[in-house]
């Protein structure tokens, strides 16, 4: 299982993300969050196949597909952090935390 919690930025809008998966192939996506847009995209993606949505080109997965159709916000951080628990729960991948520093 992988929890990630995420702290999108000046919108505010808070998600937290779980994933599973009982065969390592099959990933199951739950996603509460305060933003309708991500909201409306995680329903599109309840559940993908772990090799296929790691393993394709950038932006062919079908997150990345729901998060074009409904997300309103290009740099929303919130379908990547998706991906990862994606990677982490069918062990494609080790838990590691991703950060994003922003000076002005």
């Amino acid at each position: 299982m992988a929890k990630i919690n995420v702290q999108p930025g000046i919108c505010g809008l808070v998600s937290d993300i779980e994933v599973t998966s009982d065969d390592g192939m099959t990933a199951q996506i739950n996603v509460e969050t305060q933003c309708p847009h991500i909201k409306t995209m995680a329903e599109q993606v309840p559940s993908v196949d772990g090799y296929t949505e790691c393993f394709t080109k950038y932006g062919d997965g079908a997150i990345a597909l729901a998060a074009k159709a409904h997300c309103q916000h290009g740099a929303c951080p919130v379908p990547t952090a998706i991906l990862k628990g994606v990677e982490v729960a069918c062990s494609l991948a080790l838990p590691k935390d991703v950060t994003i520093s922003i000076e002005k």
